[in-house]
């Protein structure tokens, strides 16, 4: 049996961690990592309404829960970072992770 991590000969095979990120674009390193959680979220979610016969909308809920939420965490701070640059504010985002209280920091200094 292969490593869990091992090269394929057949390139559609393989998943390139680092192609889509750039090493000194931290923000749209971000979204990538966003839109992989968004990405999976969809895909499970369709494949739960398109077939649930076997029931597996039970135990795959909380993961496509647990990504569509770390998705949305991530662009909030993604867009929070962004703000914070144009309003040269020197900061980054805020650490924490309910998406309300991102929100609502957005929301203050998107008013900056």
């Amino acid at each position: 049996m292969n490593n869990v991590f091992s090269y394929n000969a057949d390139i559609e095979k393989n998943a390139y961690l680092n192609w889509r990120t750039s090493k000194h674009d931290h923000i749209h390193n971000m979204i990538v990592l966003a839109d992989g959680f968004m990405s999976a979220a969809t895909l499970l979610a369709k494949q739960v309404l398109l077939d649930n016969v076997d029931k597996k909308a039970d135990s795959l809920i909380f993961p496509i829960l647990f990504n569509a939420n770390h998705g949305i965490e991530v662009y909030l701070k993604a867009i929070s970072w962004s703000l914070n640059i144009l309003n040269n504010t020197g900061k980054r985002f805020d650490p924490h992770h309910k998406l309300y209280l991102l929100l609502i920091h957005l929301k203050t200094i998107q008013k900056n």
